[in-house]
């Protein structure tokens, strides 16, 4: 049944680490948005190593340094038109797109339409995000001051991924996403958990090192039997679920 696949879905990913031995889609052809950032450039790495072909569509081609099966086109996200000749033929697209400034309030809102829309032009159906832990839907099964937490994150400090996220349900995309605490350049976590959204139910806390997160976005791209999947993540023990 539907719900027996979801919850097989989401316990394949609930204990992933990085001793654990992945299926992996081999040679996949990936695309990634925000390519030049802190989580970018890991997530660039680690779709390198696994030995998939990387296209970066960048506004500084500089900020890489180039590599075997690494293609960098310059370009700005808004010529929509270049951008999805970037794109054509891959298999998936990560973003990694977010703004470093508090003014910046519409920055994602602003912004991801010119990917999804670069995406419909290419014909390029899969859409792996990165975004903010209290961004987006708010948990079905938090409650009480955990709630509160969620609903002030997702309405006020998050609020422009959550509008831009509620967007993408009319672009026809087969997206996912994947919901991290608050970021660290630490060394990759031994062990770190991802849990459903449907399933979470304690508030956000605790870090997660970057490269954990380029990992799970990674898997994702390279699984599109988890499409649809939005996964809070973070070390082991800062996540619970609804049991």
């Amino acid at each position: 049944t539907d719900a027996a696949s979801q919850t097989q879905l989401r316990e394949t990913m609930e204990h992933f680490t990085f001793s654990q031995p992945t299926n992996r889609r081999s040679k996949m052809h990936i695309a990634i948005v925000g390519a030049t950032g802190p989580t970018g450039q890991l997530v660039v790495s680690k779709a390198l190593e696994r030995g998939h072909k990387v296209v970066a569509y960048v506004r500084r081609p500089d900020a890489l340094i180039a590599r075997v099966n690494l293609t960098v086109v310059p370009g700005q996200l808004a010529d929509t038109n270049e951008f999805a000749d970037a794109i054509r033929g891959c298999d998936a697209v990560v973003c990694t797109l977010g703004s470093r400034s508090w003014r910046e309030r519409k920055f994602m809102t602003h912004h991801l339409p010119f990917v999804t829309t670069a995406m419909a032009r290419a014909g390029v159906a899969r859409l792996i995000l990165m975004s903010a832990l209290g961004g987006g839907i708010i948990p079905a099964h938090v409650s009480g001051v955990n709630r509160l937490v969620f609903q002030f994150l997702s309405r006020v400090v998050f609020a422009d991924r959550t509008i831009s996220e509620a967007a993408l349900a009319a672009t026809g995309l087969r997206w996912s996403a994947v919901y991290p605490g608050f970021l660290t350049n630490d060394e990759p976590s031994r062990s770190y958990a991802t849990v459903s959204l449907d399933d979470l139910r304690d508030s956000p806390k605790g870090r997660i090192p970057r490269s954990s997160v380029a990992d799970v976005l990674i898997t994702l791209a390279e699984k599109p039997e988890l499409d649809g999947q939005r996964l809070a993540i973070g070390e082991g023990s800062t996540l619970t679920k609804e049991r």
